[in-house]
């Protein structure tokens, strides 16, 4: 681990910006919350804000993106939700709504509409040795077992979600057509 440089300062704010935006959003419907007075601490001496014996709600997330992933943690004090929890068991826990479940996934859709998710094709699989792995120079061939002809895996954030067929269209542009899902 390093210390956040200035330009890592800036960044981190402007997630934090981002994350407190929601948060307020999040609690709207419950309460008017309006978060300030925002601190970036990344010295752990000085993080701890109550007593070891607080008791507390934690949240705890796992954050995925293509450069990194790692966990995050909301906590609230007691304290401060305590005078919310009647406000939370009138409203119910679920967000009531009168949109049928395909009005549903379309709004979602939308809400999520300009988030960038890689998509790949693994079109063989092999193992090699480290040994061989390290004697691979540029223009060596690997051999695979797969046919050109046989389905690929189609990844979606590294997960397989689809079987595709590969093909080359008219231009030389190298595709995948979705066969199915896994």
């Amino acid at each position: 681990m390093r210390q956040l440089s200035q330009i890592d300062m800036g960044e981190v704010a402007q997630l934090i910006k981002q994350v407190v935006e929601d948060l307020e959003s999040t609690w709207g419907p419950i309460a008017r919350l309006n978060v300030s007075d925002i601190e970036l601490e990344t010295h752990p001496k000085f993080i701890q804000i109550l007593p070891e014996r607080e008791i507390v709600l934690l949240l705890a997330f796992e954050v995925n993106s293509t450069n990194m992933s790692g966990r995050m943690s909301l906590c609230y004090p007691f304290l401060t939700i305590q005078s919310l929890l009647p406000m939370i068991e009138q409203k119910g826990y679920t967000r009531q709504t009168n949109l049928s479940e395909d009005e549903l996934r379309t709004e979602n859709r939308l809400r999520l509409g300009p988030a960038q998710l890689e998509a790949s094709a693994q079109i063989g699989r092999v193992e090699l040795t480290v040994e061989e792995a390290g004697n691979l120079r540029v223009g060596d061939v690997i051999r695979s077992a797969t046919r050109t002809t046989d389905p690929v895996s189609v990844l979606i954030e590294g997960q397989p979600v689809f079987v595709g067929r590969p093909f080359a269209a008219a231009d030389g542009t190298q595709m995948i057509k979705i066969a199915a899902g896994t």
